[in-house]
């Protein structure tokens, strides 16, 4: 969700050459969970057709920032950059979430 909006606010601010985006999952899902596909649906962003891909060590070093739904124990420590997480992603309150995680990745892109 967080790289469905970096890669909207991206694109709107014609910054594609100075912020590369990385996804991934440190335990990756088989699919994207269709409450998830349904309620970026909501927010007019398609991710019907994204795979979940497990994110290396060194991508997570190498990264200015990481955004998560979540870190593992001891993960934490391998972070490169501050880290945002983002947790207790029920239904009813994916709407606030969304919009959270939304609102920070504006911050994030405000090259």
């Amino acid at each position: 969700m967080a790289f469905a909006f970096a890669h909207q606010e991206r694109k709107l601010r014609n910054v594609e050459d100075s912020i590369s985006l990385v996804t991934g999952g440190t335990q990756p899902a088989d699919e994207v969970h269709p409450e998830v596909v349904e309620s970026m649906r909501d927010v007019v962003i398609d991710i019907s057709e994204q795979s979940p891909r497990e994110v290396s060590v060194e991508e997570l070093q190498a990264s200015d920032y990481v955004v998560t739904m979540g870190v593992p124990m001891g993960m934490s420590a391998l972070l490169a950059g501050p880290v945002k997480t983002v947790t207790g992603m029920f239904p009813i309150q994916m709407g606030r979430v969304l919009e959270k995680l939304s609102r920070y990745v504006m911050k994030l892109t405000n090259v």
